[in-house]
């Protein structure tokens, strides 16, 4: 047995203490004497209930009783000797303020009395003092720790007793120390072990009426209690500390930390972990409904447990040294063992892109708030996003040298190695204040900090220094060109800085602009300047300091960024897109091209023909301008809203909001890549396929067939105009049936992928979300309406049997007898459809979020939970499924695929997210 813990103890003890001590400061009198009582209350002392439930109250669920105290009323008492000079009441509160004239200096006996609600005196507390005219200041301050007591009485033992009808004594009892309700002097207690403790409930009821009729009640419970401090207590008069004590420290040692799990599948087992300084005795428990098991314990820092239940995932491990335990650590095994893993995601989330750099065929993309994003774009036409980090925090401008990235951010500048393009790793840092420029030259990295550009040394990437700095207000954009240095600066011009010595830089020239400078780009003996509204400025600097002005060009909208590649200058002309000009002349230069672009042009980039627009909010844009005067739309990447998605043959076909159709290899699950896409107008969400070809089910443009035989190159080779918003399809043989929203259910015969003909369709009452066919019937999630069952055996579809799911039927999956339905808010409902005419729920599980899709594989369905994630639920007994699995995509799950070891999920906000769910299929 160990030591125990009664709540009462704790604010008992706080008001002996804080009468501990006085001091004297004035023996003046006819002066007010001011008390000030001050204390912190454990939280069991904060509650209040009825007064028949001030001892015991019962908790259905586990036939227990928690033993309060409903304080009411407290009153502060002042004496001299035996007589009472001065008394103060007030209903309970944690601090009472009060003053008085009454009485003089001198020596007093205060004391303290608190009340129940049953005006029953429940602490009493007493001190000799000496009060002094002025302010008297007592206070206490205490840390408690949560955790209850409960009291376990069952209703048989109290048998015919009434239990207002009887008074009640009883204690708490361990093996060494016991504390009796009744008792008022708890200067016995001294000592307080957190942990989980085994105490002996011992009460004897009284019949008030017939004193010679008792009752014995004995019962052993457990209760959790966690570490608690007392901090200090201190005691002021006229704002002298008269008294400070701050080492009542109640006996506890700090708990595990790092406490970990990890599950082996070949012998059934788990490994639990932690870290721990002290050589201490550590024990380890399970919970079992509201108790703890003890399971064993060690001496080292882990403990493998055998023959895991599944169901168990709460441990606990309570580290104990030299006497003193450090209350439980728990962790939730749930998080480890059942929570899945992302093995590759791809989506193109490319929002707030306002800076970029090529490099190596990769375009590293700084996104503020968003961090670091990296495409491979070594084909242009089919560009890949490799990863988005957000690690490295807010990312304002980004430079890659050799094998670093050097990371412009709102904490200084961070030095990447990117030698494994797939998994960067920060090595070096450089504290300053929200860099957004960085430029690198030979063993220096050139950035700004407020006015200032400072010089940091990287010649060891993992310890940049600061070598010099140099004055330069308003900088916007830096670039340097042999042993000079431009800075770009708004409405005060252009600086040009010397930097051939560079731990003494020298500001060699300011020249002012008649715009607004936002960037620019040297190129030869002259320097191309993004001037805002003046558009594009050419300056001839082949004299330096000597500076001229020889042409500028008035872009008509506001020049942001320069880029400079052979004969052309590509101006980022921000609302007015890209701006291509002539510059074979630097004096005259000549517009051959202004390229609308899908958001506003912050920056742009040429690799290879390919000009990369950072367009901020919008993301990036590709542009081929292999002809500058022709320049062609390739590809725009901002943000994956993918709906469905399908497995065939090593390809999935993702259908997205934005983008069409995305087709990526799957072949190494964690190397998915991008190798065909196909654009199309509306809002693609149904896809599926067969043989050759992929069907999209499209709201604006009805059902769409795509040729997918090569997969690089799919082609749209016919469409139907559903009249509807075409949510899903199903194809069967050479018929399509398409669950079109308002319009129904819509057969299509599709043996001429060219020449598609309607032969049937039927008119539901709700909106036909999503199908699934099997046999002769057709099983539609539709809407509020529930699960529809049509008998598709004849060409006009005849309704047979329906079930009102009560949510909004979003998705649907046959298998054997069953259909699963994703049903909206209210989860996932199972249905017995082995009598299609007389459909019957089985099963029911209420997902926390919104589901909106359901794929079934073995004993598991794999839910779309919109917000909430994707979920996997135990179907084994199709009348009691529970949730095995979780894992939250940060986003909107909206469809889902599985497959031997993996899952397949298309994700609004996070695009294709392939999940490991080898736990479940094995």
């Amino acid at each position: 047995m160990r030591k125990f813990f009664y709540f009462v103890l704790f604010f008992s003890v706080s008001v002996f203490l804080v009468f501990s001590s006085c001091s004297k400061i004035d023996q003046n009198t006819n002066k007010s004497i001011n008390l000030f009582v001050s204390s912190v209350l454990p939280p069991e002392l904060n509650n209040s209930s009825e007064v028949e439930k001030s001892q015991f109250e019962k908790i259905e669920s586990t036939e227990s009783f928690n033993l309060t105290l409903d304080l009411s009323k407290m009153t502060v008492k002042i004496l001299s000797g035996d007589k009472v000079v001065y008394s103060y009441s007030t209903s309970f509160s944690k601090n009472i303020n009060f003053s008085t004239d009454e009485i003089t200096s001198g020596n007093y006996t205060i004391k303290v009395e608190i009340y129940d609600i049953s005006n029953k005196l429940v602490i009493l507390g007493e001190v000799d003092v000496e009060l002094t005219y002025g302010d008297n200041f007592i206070t206490i301050q205490t840390k408690f720790a949560n955790g209850t007591v409960n009291l376990i009485i069952t209703n048989q033992l109290i048998e015919e007793f009434e239990l207002s009808e009887f008074e009640i004594s009883g204690y708490l009892e361990s093996s060494d120390l016991s504390f009796y309700y009744n008792q008022t002097d708890f200067s016995s207690v001294t000592e307080l072990y957190p942990g989980v403790w085994d105490v002996t409930f011992v009460a004897t009821l009284t019949d008030k009426n017939d004193l010679n009729n008792k009752k014995k009640v004995v019962k052993t419970f457990s209760f959790e209690l966690y570490p608690a401090e007392l901090i200090e207590i201190q005691i002021l008069i006229n704002d002298d500390i008269v008294i400070e004590i701050n080492n009542l420290i109640l006996p506890y040692i700090d708990p595990v930390r790092a406490l970990s799990a990890e599950y082996s599948r070949s012998d059934n087992s788990l490994l639990l972990k932690w870290d721990y300084d002290l050589p201490a005795n550590f024990k380890i428990y399970k919970k079992v409904g509201s108790y703890y098991s003890y399971i064993g314990e060690t001496l080292e820092h882990s403990f493998k447990i055998v023959d895991i239940n599944k169901n168990e995932y709460l441990y606990y491990v309570n580290a104990i040294y030299n006497g003193k335990e450090s209350g439980l650590c728990e962790i939730n095994v749930f998080d480890e063992f059942y929570k899945l893993n992302i093995v590759d995601r791809k989506y193109f989330n490319l929002k707030n892109s306002n800076d970029m750099f090529i490099y190596n065929n990769y375009a590293f993309v700084s996104r503020g708030g968003f961090g670091l994003s990296i495409i491979d774009i070594s084909n242009p036409y089919i560009p890949n996003v490799v990863n988005n980090y957000k690690n490295f925090g807010s990312v304002n401008e980004v430079f890659v040298s050799e094998n670093y990235a050097y990371l412009a951010s709102y904490y200084g500048l961070k030095i990447v190695d990117i030698t494994d393009i797939m998994n960067p790793i920060e090595i070096g840092h450089f504290d300053a204040n929200n860099v957004t420029e960085v430029f690198v030259s030979d063993n220096y990295a050139y950035i700004n900090e407020g006015d200032y550009i400072l010089i940091i040394d990287i010649t060891d990437p993992t310890e940049p220094r600061k070598i010099a700095s140099i004055c330069a207000y308003s900088n916007k954009e830096i670039f340097i060109s042999g042993d000079y240095l431009f800075v770009a600066r708004g409405s005060s011009g252009i600086t040009i800085i010397d930097i051939s010595d560079p731990f003494h830089p020298k500001t060699l020239v300011n020249y002012d602009t008649p715009g607004y400078v936002k960037d620019i780009y040297i190129s030869g003996s002259y320097a191309y300047v993004a001037d805002g509204s003046n558009g594009l400025l050419i300056l001839d600097i082949s004299n330096l300091p000597n500076i001229q002005e020889i042409s500028s060009y008035d872009t008509l909208g506001y020049a942001q960024n320069v880029f400079v590649e052979g004969n052309y200058a590509y101006v980022a002309d921000y609302s007015n897109g890209l701006v291509i000009i002539d510059i074979t002349n630097p004096i005259n230069p000549v517009k051959v091209k202004r390229f609308t672009t899908t958001g506003s042009a912050y920056k742009v980039y040429l690799l290879n023909c390919f000009a990369y627009i950072a367009e901020g909010a919008d993301g990036i844009e590709i542009i081929d301008v292999k002809d500058p005067i022709n320049p062609k739309f390739i590809r725009h990447l901002n943000l994956m809203q993918s709906n469905d998605i399908f497995l065939k043959e090593n390809y999935l076909y993702v259908s997205d909001e934005l983008n069409g159709l995305m087709i990526f290899e799957a072949i190494d699950p964690f190397n998915t890549k991008l190798v065909g896409w196909l654009n199309v107008s509306g809002l693609s969400h149904g896809v599926f396929v067969e043989g050759n070809y992929a069907y999209i089910a499209n709201d604006s443009n009805g059902m769409l067939i795509v040729d997918i035989s090569n997969p690089a190159s799919p082609i749209n080779i016919g469409n139907f105009d559903t009249l509807g918003k075409a949510y899903d399809v199903f194809v069967i043989g050479s018929y399509a049936y398409v669950a079109a929203y308002d319009n129904g259910v819509i057969v299509l015969d599709i043996s001429n992928p060219t020449n598609i003909q309607e032969i049937g369709n039927f008119d539901t009452s709700g909106y036909a979300y999503k199908l699934y066919v099997s046999g002769n019937y057709a099983y539609v999630a539709d809407g509020s309406n529930g699960l529809l069952i049509l008998d598709i055996s004849k060409a006009i579809p005849e309704l047979i049997g329906s079930f009102d799911t009560n949510g909004t039927a979003f998705g649907v999956y046959l298998l054997g007898n069953y259909a699963y339905v994703a049903d909206g808010s209210n989860g996932l409902v199972i249905i017995d459809v082995s009598n299609p005419f007389s459909p019957k729920k089985v099963g029911h599980f209420d997902t926390s979020g919104i589901a909106y899709d359901v794929f079934v594989l073995g004993d598991f369905a794999y839910v779309a939970d919109g917000e909430n994630g994707l979920l996997v639920v135990n179907i084994s007994d199709p009348t009691n499924p529970k949730q095995y699995g979780y894992i939250g995509t940060s986003g909107n799950t909206l469809g889902i695929y599985a497959y031997e070891d993996y899952a397949y999920v298309a994700d609004y906000n996070n695009g294709l997210l392939i999940i490991d769910i080898y736990d479940f299929v094995n």
